[in-house]
């Protein structure tokens, strides 16, 4: 995302939402939005939207006159969520979290499902967030738990490793470079957020099968960025990831036990 090579071009976006979206983001996006109030007039941001998985059940939720704008920094995951969702009280805009166009005060809620994870600055963009809400506002997002309490990311991370232990990734903004609940803790301090609390969810995602499972990791991630130009090196990675998730969390369906940590703040 952010001024990195964290990349969801052209069919990535899609294969993410079709293959990723139901297995691993939309039992979490049930969670957050369930922790969201929508009072009448509630001015709410969504930052890092991505394919709209969120937003999407957010719309639904939103009382008559509140109003959401849905936001990421990939005009192609924007251009998929929008074309998922028409609802007359969301706009949308491409916005990075580390400079959010908005003026001071602005919002009564921030949400943000597995985004701030990818940014590089991450203090500034907690920083802004803290600066366009209003007093009293409230900031909601998640993030992935330990890689060892999500088998499935296990699996994928070790099969990088050993296909392409060069390729160019940055752990520091990486799926769980905030895997550490007390670093989101800092993050928030810093920022000036006096009353805040983090909660460890756990979840099942479900998958048809492991060849769907291993075509969400390797088609709808950036990694396929790396190795799209190596056809043979694209069907032997998913070959075996497939295998591998089979192996170990079964086939029609896969069963992976997840875990997030969810963060609340007020302002």
């Amino acid at each position: 995302m952010e001024s990195n090579s964290i990349t969801f071009n052209g069919s990535i976006a899609k294969n993410y939402d079709h293959y990723l979206g139901p297995f691993l983001f939309e039992p979490y996006a049930e969670d957050l939005v369930g922790r969201i109030e929508t009072a009448a007039g509630s001015n709410i941001l969504e930052l890092a939207c991505g394919t709209g998985i969120v937003t999407q059940r957010l719309a639904s939720h939103l009382s008559g006159s509140a109003e959401l704008t849905a936001t990421d920094i990939n005009a192609d995951m924007l251009t998929v969520a929008q074309e998922k969702i028409a609802a007359p009280n969301v706009c949308w805009d491409t916005v990075d979290m580390a400079a959010i166009p908005y003026e001071h005060d602005l919002f009564d809620t921030v949400v943000c499902q597995f985004g701030l994870m990818f940014v590089p600055d991450k203090p500034k963009a907690v920083a802004e967030i803290h600066r366009v809400l209003k007093k009293g506002g409230k900031l909601l997002f998640n993030v992935w738990a330990n890689i060892a309490d999500n088998p499935v990311w296990r699996i994928y991370n070790t099969l990088i490793s050993k296909f392409l232990p060069s390729t160019p990734l940055n752990a520091g903004v990486g799926p769980f470079s905030m895997a550490d609940e007390n670093y989101g803790s800092s993050l928030l301090q810093q920022a000036g957020f006096a009353r805040y609390k983090v909660e460890s969810v756990a979840k099942t995602g479900i998958c048809d099968t492991a060849l769907d499972a291993a075509n969400g990791f390797v088609l709808g991630s950036p990694l396929y960025n790396f190795i799209k130009n190596d056809p043979s090196l694209v069907e032997r990675f998913r070959d075996a990831l497939e295998e591998a998730i089979g192996l170990e969390l079964g086939d029609k369906p896969v069963r992976s036990p997840l875990r997030s940590l969810v963060f609340s703040a007020e302002k």
